[in-house]
């Protein structure tokens, strides 16, 4: 469920009690209404758990998910899933796999090492830099996260001091450092020093909080004039389509790693581009 200090502008809505309970943000009503309304998974076949998503996204007749709100609709979907799952002794996964007849694959782990924005107390707009690596298996992928991850360490401790170890909300470290270009070259230098060559930077832009057509092209020549192995993870919530087709264009960018999820599950209808 779309919630955070962050959120994009076109996620899908949360609804919240609006009372003084947990500072305005409790869902005690939408609980009760997930409790009450849960006797509806007895009328979905188990071969088609898919009809209640149906059912639901009719229901709520929004694209934002504003009239049941998200955590409404996505508890009660998640629920029918495992509980089917549960039912045939099957793990989830499995479960959606025989549903959909595809393969499956461990997604590529992105480890949030760095972070900015709301996030932190520095200077740069981008909310979270991360790293992925390409191992061969997810335990690798860990391992050399952890190496990278100290090595960072130390480097953050050899330029701004131990003071400056301490982390961001969402547990990767917020040094003092002026811009995402330094960042960058932070990272690279750590990856250098702990001997790591395959790995692809991912940015969390959250350009959300920090968007102006001025910030987001300075955004873009960052990105073009230097080779820093980047894919956009996250950007696409506000950015223009013309500097998107710009970044799409760029060699420097995985396009692969352009994660089109948001789209897909939150607002399909922003992939026609």
């Amino acid at each position: 469920v779309p919630s955070g200090k962050s959120t994009g502008g076109k996620e899908a809505c949360v609804i919240v009690d609006n009372q003084s309970s947990y500072f305005g943000q409790s869902v005690w009503s939408i609980v009760e209404k997930i409790n009450g309304d849960a006797n509806m998974l007895l009328d979905i076949s188990i071969d088609n758990p898919s009809d209640l998503d149906d059912y639901l996204i009719a229901a709520d007749g929004t694209e934002d998910k504003s009239r049941l709100g998200a955590n409404y609709t996505l508890p009660l979907s998640i629920c029918c899933y495992k509980l089917f799952s549960h039912c045939l002794s099957l793990k989830l996964w499995r479960y959606i796999q025989c549903l959909t007849e595809s393969k499956y694959t461990i997604p590529t782990p992105y480890f949030n090492i760095l972070n900015g924005g709301v996030h932190s107390g520095n200077n740069i707009s981008c909310q979270e830099i991360m790293v992925a690596f390409q191992e061969s298996s997810f335990e690798k992928n860990l391992e050399r996260a952890v190496e990278l991850y100290y090595s960072l360490r130390d480097v953050i401790i050899e330029e701004f001091g131990l003071i400056f170890t301490s982390v961001g909300d969402e547990g990767g470290f917020a040094p003092p450092i002026k811009n995402l270009e330094e960042g960058l070259n932070l990272i690279l230098k750590s990856a250098k020093k702990a001997s790591i060559t395959n790995f692809r930077i991912g940015l969390d832009l959250a350009a959300n909080s920090f968007y102006s057509e001025v910030c987001m092209w300075l955004m873009v020549k960052v990105l073009m004039e230097n080779l820093w192995p980047i894919c956009i993870i996250d950007s696409l919530k506000t950015i223009q389509l013309p500097v998107l087709r710009i970044l799409l264009q760029r060699p420097i960018l995985t396009v692969g790693g352009i994660c089109t999820d948001w789209l897909v599950i939150k607002s399909p209808s922003l992939l026609m581009i």
